[in-house]
């Protein structure tokens, strides 16, 4: 999800951060049942540990890029 960005820039981080909401919806679901069978009903839960996750691949200069990029997109969703 990351290939050939720049995640340190904000532009990039926005990217990502729009991608991995993606690739954690497509892949939860898909395997809900087996990721997180006690909330099968609620797909969040599946989400969130998929995008917990992926962050934590990140350096810290990305993860903090990434991080403001989802405060933006969900400060502007209101």
């Amino acid at each position: 999800a990351a290939q050939g960005l720049n995640l340190t820039r904000p532009e990039h981080a926005r990217v990502f951060d729009r991608r991995l909401d993606d690739a954690a919806r497509d892949f939860c679901a898909r395997h809900r049942a087996v990721v997180t069978p006690s909330h099968v009903g609620d797909p969040r839960f599946c989400e969130a540990g998929m995008r917990e996750e992926a962050m934590n691949q990140l350096s810290r200069a990305e993860w903090r890029a990434v991080r403001d990029a989802e405060r933006e997109r969900r400060r502007s969703s209101r």
